[in-house]
């Protein structure tokens, strides 16, 4: 029992191995760099491997065009074995200038041809089979590019010590479809990119009664406007407005309008989280909101609905990909299927709108399960637990 609390306590050693740059806050919305945060916060030591230059062989490079060539599709260069040997070789390179018991990458891939004896975690928000299932951008991909991103997969699952997934449904593709052991599949929700306002539940009820109940708020952001579902929010906006709600749609991320805005809506368009002001000004959004709202078609599971729970904020989804791990129907929001029609939104949104009692039961739910689940904390003593498990050195030390 000492042993085991000696080993729980003690720091890991831990190289965090990603594309791009580890503190970019644009870097995969943040949730890179949220990672490699969330490690050091708790308390362990981590050696970043990143920034490595994507370099294409001569052989892809040629397999590529002709794939292009004879299918007329795509070819995903972020998928090929020759880009995925090169980057391993690099990793390993500066691999072996670290003292380390154990190496963490948000992306499945990435140790698919890495050479090394070090137990490795990914946590990623889904295999890439699961992604071309539903993100509609797959489908101009070519056969060849499809192939090779679940044979990546493939390797990485069985290469791997723990299997991290942001949601339930990616972890259950893994295990269907790539045969990894359940044993080391863990569901890892994502935390909020944005720190939340409030202390604790009080100062939630406070500021919902201090907040104005007209107009009845509601709030989109998403960057892609087609695939985040904002046609589909401006006609749910359109419908409670039709229906005598005094209701006002605030758009954050895009600005899809070419001409005058509709009336109740306000469009800020995007958003740098990494601005001070532009920062602060999405947190206002979200505090002066009454919902948010995204029926996305395709997400594997929108950190911007834990976002919106750390405000206090319920969530309007849709019944897709991971999303049911990011809003838990009846708690933290309500999902609607994919072909739900405004007005079948309308009615819940309506009946909300009309009783600000149960909207703040809601918001009081949603931030509370935020708190105790959707935070990176949580999750990332998650992971480190089931790392521990996998590290003989600990044991010598």
């Amino acid at each position: 029992m000492a042993e085991s609390l000696r080993m729980d306590r003690e720091k890991l050693r831990i190289a965090y191995v990603t594309r791009g740059k580890a503190d970019d806050p644009g870097n995969w919305s943040g949730i890179v760099r949220h990672i490699k945060d969330g490690l050091i916060d708790a308390g362990h030591e981590v050696h970043v491997i990143d920034g490595i230059p994507a370099v294409v062989p001569l052989h892809s490079k040629l397999r590529g065009r002709f794939v292009r060539l004879v299918s007329g599709k795509t070819y995903a260069y972020d998928r090929d074995i020759g880009v995925s040997k090169h980057f391993a070789r690099e990793v390993e390179k500066r691999l072996a200038a670290l003292n380390v018991d154990c190496m963490v990458s948000p992306v499945l891939p990435t140790p698919a041809y890495l050479r090394t004896q070090l137990p490795i975690a990914i946590w990623d928000d889904g295999p890439f089979h699961c992604l071309r299932e539903i993100y509609p951008q797959y489908d101009d991909v070519a056969a060849d590019s499809l192939r090779q991103g679940d044979y990546l997969d493939g390797l990485s699952v069985q290469k791997c010590s723990v299997l991290g997934f942001a949601s339930r449904w990616a972890a259950d593709d893994a295990i269907q479809y790539h045969h990894a052991d359940p044993e080391k599949v863990l569901v890892l929700p994502f935390g909020s990119n944005c720190p939340s306002p409030y202390r604790d539940e009080d100062e939630v009820v406070g500021v919902f009664e201090g907040k104005p109940h007209r107009p009845f708020k509601l709030l989109f952001v998403g960057i892609d406007w087609q695939r985040k579902g904002g046609a589909q929010t401006l006609e749910i906006h359109q419908d409670l407005r039709r229906r005598g709600v005094d209701a006002q749609l605030t758009i954050v991320g895009c600005n899809p309008f070419s001409g005058p805005l509709p009336e109740g809506v306000i469009c800020l368009g995007r958003l740098n989280k990494g601005v001070p002001e532009q920062a602060a000004r999405l947190q206002q959004c979200f505090r002066d909101a009454h919902i948010f709202i995204m029926p996305t078609k395709a997400e594997c599971f929108g950190v911007v609905y834990a976002e919106a729970a750390a405000h206090a904020l319920p969530s309007i989804g849709t019944r897709v990909g991971g999303v049911a791990d990011a809003v838990v129907e009846g708690e933290t929001g309500w999902l609607f299927d994919l072909n739900a029609s405004p007005a079948q939104y309308g009615d819940l949104l309506a009946s909300l709108a009309a009783n600000p009692s149960k909207l703040r039961e809601a918001s009081i739910r949603a931030f509370r399960h935020q708190q105790r689940e959707l935070n990176w904390g949580r999750s990332i003593d998650k992971l480190v637990s089931a790392l521990r498990s996998k590290i003989p050195s600990l044991k010598r030390r």
